[in-house]
């Protein structure tokens, strides 16, 4: 669907750099998910390495390979996708409320989001079809919207499950989506310790871009 090139001396596409996604800045939810998180060094001190911080705090909806030549052309991609996502939402407010607690093999620990999930994936559906037409690099088309709280990189195997258990049936709290951004995953963070941002634009009906680097 989307051609991505070989990554050097290898047999492999190469990885992902950047993503399209949306923050999650509610600082009620940021307080309800620190809980967790606290709970979970409580019960193994080890884990607070693995820990993202609740500045990092985001719903991926898209990842792709971008080189910074093209990196231009990719926000206008993003911007023609944010319009069309304005004009299938029109005055409607998102909101994505957080319940309970999911796991990726035990190695990535997230916060479900809950309930009907339809303007989230019209989103990343509107993304995945113009990615495709120019011809954008996606090297993952998989989808599972989740916000992740912690994750191993290296030396253990997983998270026990009973270090966030108790938590498991909770609901953290609701964010509006408010904005539309594509984040890098390789350049300096932000002084709040968020990702390098390309590019934002808001989805509010008399808004436009708000910030491109």
């Amino acid at each position: 669907m989307n051609s991505c090139p070989l990554a050097t001396g290898s047999s492999k596409k190469v990885g992902p750099n950047v993503f399209v996604g949306f923050q999650v800045s509610n600082a009620a939810i940021h307080e309800a998910l620190s809980e967790v998180q606290e709970g979970m060094v409580q019960f193994d001190e080890e884990l607070k390495s693995s820990l993202i911080p609740a500045a990092k705090f985001h719903i991926t909806l898209l990842v792709a390979r971008i080189e910074e030549e093209n990196m231009k052309h990719a926000i206008q991609v993003v911007a023609r996708g944010v319009e069309k996502i304005k004009e299938e939402l029109g005055e409607k407010i998102v909101n994505v409320t957080f319940e309970g607690m999911g796991t990726f093999g035990n190695k990535i620990i997230f916060a479900n989001p809950g309930g009907d999930l339809t303007e989230i994936k019209m989103m990343r559906d509107i993304f995945v079809n113009l990615f495709a037409e120019e011809d954008i690099c996606v090297p993952d088309l998989r989808f599972n919207p989740h916000l992740t709280i912690a994750r191993i990189m290296r030396g253990r195997k997983n998270v026990p499950q009973k270090s966030y258990d108790h938590f498991k049936q909770h609901n953290f709290g609701t964010q509006q989506v408010e904005s539309i951004q594509l984040l890098s995953m390789t350049k300096r963070e932000t002084e709040e310790g968020y990702y390098f941002t390309e590019a934002e634009f808001e989805l509010g009906q008399d808004q436009g871009k708000t910030k491109i680097n």
